[in-house]
């Protein structure tokens, strides 16, 4: 069977962020949609062809085991944290596919299976590599390597207490738009000093004649101080700027990550309770099947029973029966040989007095 065509899932995203910002899951969000979809429709397309009733049913348990595993490791608060737990999540299930005990649970489409993982992380390298290096990739194989998975219910170790070692570089954002703007405040000061310093002092009062009706202050020189001091505080202010909006900015998206994780918390929970639901009322019907089956297998336990007793005394009538009629038929076959014999005898004595009187 083939496999989907295969797509870059990093392609259909919305938006480039870079790996520094928490909206980095907004990029994720599209890979873990088309992947999961992919495991499903991959995963029932080969139970439909598999001819092993043992098999399909691990095929339809493992349909659920790689969606929760998956939601599992893009589950955390640090959106790159997500993306790396999820980079060895595929070195972990292409393991687990390629292992020898893989072809008896899952039959011969376990290549095809690590093949999806495989180009999950073939997208996830083509845009994050340039974040870690060949190191933390490697260290991400060994990981995988040394901590494969658990069980068939694909429990497994995150990669979260190594991710101190494996961070990714700082995107400046704003940052340099801010110190832009900065520089530029920083700098017309500088030229007001510069201005006010080279004024000739007949032209500062004749300013100061002309324009005294407008100026609160008393000399060209004041005012110029107080300009030069508003400018001073709009350069500080600016220089703080960075760290307010950094500040608001954390504040935001960390409110933000917290209403998306209670978001797919709650989302996960209904799927679990539904899954709970699911199972409950499967249980309910296959008892109440197992129970129609025993009551229709005794039922029909007790029609063989009552028709092999009127089979029974048939058969033993259709004896008896037989045994009188045979017993009539024996008496009746001898009755007819011995007046054949009797008849038989009186032309051969017939026959011999003939002969003796000629």
């Amino acid at each position: 069977m083939q496999a989907q065509e295969k797509k870059g899932a990093f392609k259909r995203k919305r938006k480039k962020v870079e790996v520094s910002n928490y909206y980095v899951a907004i990029n994720i969000h599209d890979a873990l949609t088309y992947y999961t979809g992919k495991l499903e429709w991959t995963i029932d397309s080969l139970r439909n062809i598999e001819d092993d009733p043992q098999i399909r049913n691990n095929l339809t348990f493992l349909k659920y085991t790689t969606t929760n595993a998956i939601s599992r490791a893009s589950l955390h608060n640090d959106p790159v944290a997500a993306a790396l737990d999820t980079w060895a999540l595929t070195y972990q299930m292409e393991n687990y596919f390629n292992d020898e005990g893989a072809t008896s649970k899952y039959g011969n489409s376990t290549d095809e299976l690590a093949n999806i993982f495989v180009d999950f992380r073939n997208d996830y390298e083509a845009d994050y590599q340039k974040y870690i290096n060949e190191k933390a990739i490697g260290e991400l194989k060994a990981f995988a390597e040394s901590n494969p998975i658990e069980n068939d219910l694909l429990n497994r170790k995150s990669v979260s207490p190594n991710l101190s070692e494996w961070l990714g570089e700082e995107s400046l954002g704003l940052k340099g738009g801010l110190l832009t703007v900065t520089d530029l405040v920083r700098d017309l000061n500088n030229r007001l000093e510069y201005f006010a310093e080279m004024l000739p002092k007949q032209t500062k009062w004749q300013v100061e004649y002309e324009l005294g009706e407008f100026m609160t202050e008393d000399s060209l020189g004041i005012f110029l101080d107080n300009i030069s001091n508003t400018l001073m505080e709009t350069s500080q202010f600016l220089g703080n700027t960075e760290s307010l909006i950094n500040y608001n900015r954390d504040t935001l998206l960390a409110n933000i990550e917290y209403q998306r994780l209670a978001t797919l918390y709650a989302i996960r929970q209904e799927r679990i309770e539904t899954m709970e639901t699911l199972a409950e009322e499967r249980e309910i019907i296959m008892e109440a099947l197992q129970n129609e089956r025993l009551a229709v297998q005794d039922f029909a336990s007790g029609e063989r029973a009552i028709l092999m007793a009127d089979v029974e005394e048939l058969s033993g009538r259709l004896i008896d029966q037989s045994t009188t009629i045979g017993k009539e038929l024996i008496d009746y076959i001898f009755f007819k040989v011995i007046i054949l014999l009797v008849i038989v005898g009186l032309f051969f004595v017939g026959g011999v007095v003939l002969w003796k009187k000629l």
